[in-house]
């Protein structure tokens, strides 16, 4: 597809090489190329939000256990 507007956001291929470190689903949904890899690409943003919003909810349920267990070890401390 040839684009006419640019507009600020994320770079398709920064997204597409981290997508592939966490997830084998979707990449190709996400990302729109062509058969050209000089051509430009392009992010199908509203696929993105979905992983996005899981990974984060991933990442605060981590965060939580870590201070949980932080708790616990400054109580063994005292």
């Amino acid at each position: 597809p040839v684009f006419q507007e640019r507009h600020a956001g994320l770079i398709a291929q920064e997204v597409q090489n981290a997508a592939k470190s966490f997830t084998k689903e979707g990449i190709a949904d996400i990302i729109v190329t062509s058969d050209n890899e000089n051509e430009l690409r392009s992010i199908r943003y509203e696929l993105l939000v979905v992983p996005l919003v899981k990974t984060i909810q991933q990442q605060q349920a981590a965060i939580k256990q870590i201070e949980t267990m932080i708790a616990q070890l400054e109580a063994q401390l005292k």
